[in-house]
């Protein structure tokens, strides 16, 4: 395909994804690039999916229909060795019948000991056959009708079934309480089995019977007579040898075993009381081997069969096209070739039956309809005749079905882009650009694992919104970089900005971003920072400098300069060209943080200037204050004075007022 493709100038590739289905994907990445209307006589064979059939196409029914199985629990992938007296023995139910095998002592690879447990089955006439699923052994129920297997035990039962477990250990506890400084005895020590013993266990004098374990710091010992145990009788046993010790046990809701001491508390001197190291010949058979439980229960016979999804309703058999079915019975193949034509579903099935009797397997296997699809079916119930599976050129046509709408066969509706980021600053009331100040902007690209640093110069001058992005797009231009510049419009909680977004499309399929936007004009044209000094969007600090409203110092200084912004957070010098690049990126870092710090200390000889003038201006407010009082006592004082000859005079005249009557009074004597 891929060929075809390279040959006719199509932009597409082909290739098999995860799962081994076909992928079809445009060379090109962007809105403009479109694969669609997949179609064709093939489409159907290489890209739809075909539905399998309703069960499987090789489906074994056991001679009971469902077997009745049931599995151990212990790999046999290294073998087992059997020994007479000590784990030859293997009881087990089948058919609700109890059963005891002895197996041949000796050395058994996993195929070796299958056939010696089927020779001891068949010998008895145990309707059990001894089957391998995995490495595990199974044993499957093998007789007519429904029927079970399991509850399994004996010596060879964990020889055989049996895995490794473990046991739980639990110490004691005490507690306090306000006011009372004694500990108080709380939990007992407990440890637990994790082997259920419903079904009772085989204990072997010098093989299994000993169980060790310390007891308050003690050794202790017991040890169980040889002979078959149910499992009460195992209990009642271990409690006859735990005689006379601070020690019980019992089983829990699964048949296994607890011991607990019998004093609450442990730990301190006051509680010295500890149960642990438990071990001896009998702890795997009573403690830690993990047994599988229960039984298995099989179905009723059935008859080997599979049945088609596809609709054969109306179906057109077309010579060397699909005119060809394989079927195979009992692991032997047996071909037939359909006649050519139209058929509808009873004549289809007729014509089947037809080409099976004609191959001389009519007798075994019979073809039907199943609702609209197609059934063969084996004429007899159980293993007798086994139908195994279909093949041939007509199996898609006969037994699958093509899904009528595209399934593996997905189209992708591409993007607007492949991978970009946006910037955020405004660039809506211009950018104004200047050689050696702000002028080289940096980023990486992301091809998978592989990360380039890239770095583009630009023109100095002052720029518009569409100005900055026609300049930018030339300059990535020049260096044929897989880089778009483009405007857009972002809404925030304060207002609408035009931003920068770079947009990297390597026009291919695969795993690529754009990131670590630096060099020392990403704080005019991506990042609001030193070089925007109109933007309040929380990264400029302002200072209120002066009397009136509108007195104010605009700080400018970016708040945040990290590895990722200055471009440094991946440098490679493993190679010479990143060795050059890094260089590069470490001049315009150092060339950026330099600006930066050089407009911080402007800004801060500024303060210190403004904060001397404010504090001449203050002194000098004071003294004109001083002055102005001084002035004002002056008035008041001439004021007094003023109103102290006045009252002198009024009080001279008056005293010249009263004189006059006197004088006339004296005349008049």
């Amino acid at each position: 395909m891929n060929d075809s493709f390279v040959a006719d100038h199509v932009d597409v590739t082909a290739k098999l994804d995860a799962g081994g289905r076909l992928l079809i994907s445009h060379n090109k990445r962007g809105a403009k690039y479109t694969l669609t209307d997949l179609g064709g006589t093939a489409r159907t064979v290489i890209l739809d999916q075909l539905n399998s059939t309703t069960y499987t196409e090789s489906r074994y029914v056991g001679s009971n229909g469902y077997a009745a199985a049931f599995n151990g629990n212990k790999s046999l992938s290294g073998g087992v060795t059997i020994e007479a007296g000590r784990n030859d023995v293997l009881r087990f139910n089948v058919g609700g019948t109890g059963y005891e095998v002895t197996l041949a002592a000796g050395t058994y690879t996993q195929d070796g000991i299958i056939d010696q447990l089927n020779e001891v089955f068949t010998t008895k006439g145990i309707t059990a056959q001894a089957n391998l699923s995995g490495s595990v052994l199974q044993l499957a129920y093998t007789g007519a009708g429904a029927g079970s297997i399991g509850t399994v035990s004996g010596g060879a039962a964990y020889a055989l079934m049996g895995g490794a477990g473990s046991v739980s250990v639990s110490q004691g506890s005490y507690k306090l309480e306000e006011g009372n400084s004694t500990p108080i005895a709380s939990g007992r020590a407990t440890v637990s089995g994790t082997t259920r013993l419903t079904n009772g266990v085989q204990i072997v004098t010098g093989y299994n019977d000993t169980l060790t374990f310390r007891l308050d710091g003690e050794d202790k010992v017991i040890t169980l007579g040889g002979g078959w145990y149910t499992g009460a009788g195992l209990l009642a046993a271990i409690k006859s040898g735990l005689s006379g010790m601070d020690i019980t046990a019992r089983y829990d809701s699964y048949d296994r075993l607890i011991f607990e001491h019998k004093n609450a508390g442990g730990g301190i001197p006051l509680f010295p009381y500890s149960l642990d190291n438990f071990g001896g010949n009998a702890l795997s058979a009573i403690m830690t081997t993990n047994m599988p439980m229960g039984y298995s229960t099989g179905g009723a016979p059935s008859a080997s069969y599979i049945i088609g999804a596809a609709n054969v309703s109306n179906v057109t058999i077309s010579t060397g096209v699909n005119d060809s079915l394989t079927v195979r019975v009992n692991n032997a193949d047996h071909v037939i070739t359909l006649t050519a034509g139209t058929y509808t579903q009873a004549a289809l099935v007729a014509e089947l039956n037809k080409q099976l009797a004609d191959e001389g397997i009519g007798s075994d296997i019979v073809a039907s309809a199943s609702s609209t699809s197609l059934q063969i079916r084996s004429r007899t119930m159980g293993t007798a005749t086994q139908l195994n599976s279909v093949a041939g050129n007509s199996v898609n046509t006969l037994f699958r079905r093509s899904v009528p709408y595209y399934n593996y066969a997905n189209v992708s509706t591409p993007s607007a882009s492949d991978t970009y980021i946006d910037g955020r600053t405004d660039l809506l009331p211009g950018v104004s650009i200047a050689a050696g100040v702000n002028d080289k902007l940096s980023f990486d690209i992301h091809n998978g694992s592989v990360v380039e640093r890239k770095t583009i110069t630009l023109d100095a001058g002052d720029y518009t919104a569409d100005g900055l992005v026609n300049m930018v797009n030339a300059k990535l231009q020049a260096q044929n970089l897989l880089v778009v510049a483009s405007s857009k419009k972002v809404e925030t909680p304060q207002n609408t900005k035009t931003v920068l977004t770079l947009t990297y499309s390597p026009g291919v399929d695969g795993n690529f971003a754009i990131d670590g936007i630096g060099g020392s004009a990403s704080y005019s044209v991506f990042y609001p920072g030193p070089y925007d000094l109109q933007y309040d969007g929380g990264e400029n600090i302002r200072f209120q400098v002066g009397a009136n409203s509108g007195n104010m110092l605009t700080s400018g200084t970016q708040l945040l300069m990290n590895l990722k912004i200055l471009g440094l957070e991946k440098l490679d010098m493993t190679t010479r060209s990143g060795a050059s690049q890094a260089i590069e990126a470490v001049d315009e870092a150092v060339a950026m943080v330099s600006a930066a710090r050089g407009l911080t200390g402007a800004k801060r000889n500024a303060l210190e200037s403004l904060y001397r003038n404010v504090t001449q201006s203050g002194e000098n407010l004071q003294a004109a204050e001083s002055k102005i009082r001084d002035v004002d006592m002056a008035k008041e004082l001439a004021e007094y004075a003023k109103l102290a000859v006045l009252a002198q005079a009024s009080t001279a005249m008056l005293s010249q007022a009263n004189k006059q009557p006197q004088m006339i009074l004296e005349l008049l004597k």
